[in-house]
C-alpha cells in the first residue's frame, strides 16, 4: 500500500518536529513547502517545558538541545542607571521563573529539527501555497511557483499570519491583536551584559531588554505598546528608523541597542496577536 501523499506548510519548528513524527510511524512521502528562500536561522528565545519536554525527550533529543542552552539564569528589571530593582532567579525559585531550565535560541532549534529531517522529508524553500481546492478523494493544492499537486493530507504548521490558514478557513481564520509591537534583533555584547536578561520600562509604553546567548552575541527586543499601525508591512530599514525614533530618549543602554539595531543584518518586527480558528480541521486540512 502506498504511503499517504502529506504536504505540510512552515518550516520554522511545528513544520519539521511534525514530520520527524510522520516519518516515525512510517509515513515516506512528505513534502514540506517553506516561503523563505533558504533555511531560517536567527530568532530569540524559546522555552522547553511541560508537554514540549516530554516530545522532545521521546525524540531523543534532550541532550542537543542542552548543548546549546542560551545560560540565561533569570529575569532582572533594572532602573535608569542600570540598578537592580527585582531579580527572578532560576536557581531561587525553580519552575515558578520566568527562565526555563531548558532554553535554546528559536534558530538553533529549528536547525536541530531541520537536520532531523532533511534526508528524509522533501524540502521545498521560495515557493507557498497559493489556492486549496478539498475534493472527496483529496487535496490539490496550487503553489506560487505554478505548480499544482494532489496531496491526502495537508497540513498547516505556520505562524499567526498563516496565508494558508487564511485561504482554508476564510472569515472562520481571524486574529485577535494584543496592541504590542516587538522588534527582535542580535546586538554585541556590552561589559554590562550578563547572564540574567534586563529588561527596563521607559515612559510611553516602551520596554527594552537584552538576553545572552550561547553564541557570544547579545540578543535584543524593543517592545511598544501600540494599536496595529501597519508598522509589520513596511520595509527593513523603514522599521529600523521609526523604532529608533520612538525610542529616543528612552534612557538607560538605549544609544547601544539602537546602535546595534541601525547595524542589524536580522530584524524581526510583529505585533503580538491570536489566531483563533473554531476547529482544527476542515476536510483533508489540519491546522
Amino acid at each position: 500500500m502506498a504511503s499517504p501523499r502529506i504536504l505540510i506548510t512552515g518550516g520554522s519548528i511545528a513544520g519539521p518536529v511534525l514530520a520527524w513524527w510522520l516519518r516515525r510511524f512510517g509515513m515516506s512521502n512528505i513534502t514540506l513547502v517553506e516561503r523563505a528562500s533558504a533555511f531560517r536561522e536567527g530568532g530569540h528565545n524559546v522555552d522547553i517545558k511541560g508537554p514540549a519536554r516530554t516530545v522532545l525527550q521521546r525524540m531523543g533529543l534532550e541532550e542537543p538541545v542542552k548543548a546549546l542552552n542560551t545560560g540565561e539564569r533569570g529575569w532582572m528589571f533594572v532602573g535608569e542607571h542600570n540598578e537592580p530593582i527585582a531579580l527572578f532567579d532560576m536557581q531561587a525559585i525553580g519552575d515558578k521563573s520566568p527562565t526555563g531550565e531548558l532554553e535554546i535560541l528559536r534558530g538553533d532549534l529549528a536547525k536541530i529539527m531541520y537536520d532531523q529531517t532533511r534526508n528524509d522529508v522533501e524540502y521545498r524553500f521560495n515557493d507557498f501555497v497559493t489556492h486549496v481546492d478539498d475534493g472527496d478523494d483529496d487535496v490539490t493544492v496550487t503553489f506560487h511557483s505554478g505548480a499544482k499537486e494532489h496531496y491526502d493530507l495537508l497540513v498547516v504548521a505556520e505562524g499567526v499570519g498563516s496565508s494558508t490558514r487564511k485561504r482554508v478557513f476564510a472569515d472562520e481564520a481571524t486574529r485577535r491583536p494584543i496592541d504590542l509591537y516587538v522588534s527582535y534583533f542580535t546586538i554585541p555584547r556590552a561589559e554590562t551584559d550578563t547572564q540574567n536578561s534586563r529588561w527596563y520600562y521607559a515612559p510611553g509604553g516602551r520596554t527594552l531588554t537584552v538576553r545572552p546567548d550561547c553564541h557570544g552575541t547579545t540578543r535584543a527586543m524593543l517592545s511598544l505598546h501600540q494599536q496595529s499601525a501597519g508598522h509589520e508591512k513596511r520595509s527593513t530599514q523603514e522599521q529600523k528608523e521609526m523604532r529608533i525614533e520612538r525610542f529616543a530618549g528612552a534612557g538607560w543602554e538605549n544609544p547601544h541597542i539602537c546602535e546595534g539595531l541601525a547595524a542589524s543584518t536580522e530584524l524581526y518586527l510583529e505585533i503580538l496577536s491570536q489566531a483563533k480558528v473554531p476547529r482544527w480541521s476542515k476536510g483533508r486540512v489540519v491546522t
